[in-house]
């Protein structure tokens, strides 16, 4: 689990890169958003998923909010994302086993390992409010994991994906959002 916010900046670079590849071959940023996206979920494997409502809500979710973020910031914010998110449902697992005080040493290495390529990422974006954000990820983190697992503190691959997945989606939103904060504070 220490290496999956690596999994997600691969992810992340290679989705950035797509983006700028066809936005710069097309000129449209919308084509551009729609490619970087299916190939995101081409990576990740979620087109072996159901199509299920959700999963159709929250590619509409991501495809808006990465509209309403400027085009040199989207491949950076891609990267974040897809780092941020694996982390936080990684760290869903931190602390449910009890295990040897040699076990304990190994997983606080993993752990800060986990934390430092998940964090890292966000200092591409360039802007103070991104570390806003994590307090606020990590607070819907936190009740995605309590509702979907209660008092149980055993999480199934679901449980970590759907984690995942709702992070990065509320990612891209917060996202959207502090750039449209940043943008009107530098214009008055």
């Amino acid at each position: 689990m220490a290496y999956l916010p690596l999994v997600g900046i691969i992810v992340g670079c290679i989705a950035g890169l797509v983006f700028m590849g066809a936005q710069a071959l097309s000129g449209s940023k919308a084509l551009a958003v729609v490619v970087s996206i299916t190939v995101s979920l081409a990576l990740t494997g979620a087109f072996l998923e159901r199509a299920t409502t959700a999963n159709i809500v929250d590619l509409l979710i991501k495809y808006q909010s990465l509209l309403l973020i400027p085009s040199r910031s989207i491949p950076f914010v891609l990267i974040s994302a897809h780092a941020f998110s694996r982390f936080a449902a990684g760290s869903l697992n931190t602390g449910t086993q009890v295990v040897s005080a040699d076990e304990q040493r190994f997983l606080n290495r993993n752990n800060i390992v986990m934390a430092s390529l998940g964090m890292l990422p966000l200092a591409l974006v360039g802007s103070l409010l991104f570390l806003l954000l994590v307090p606020l990820l990590w607070v819907i983190r936190t009740l995605v994991g309590v509702w979907l697992c209660g008092d149980k503190g055993k999480y199934s691959n679901a449980h970590l994906l759907t984690t995942q997945n709702v992070v990065e989606v509320c990612f891209y939103l917060l996202a959207a959002v502090a750039f449209k904060f940043a943008f009107d504070i530098s214009a008055n």
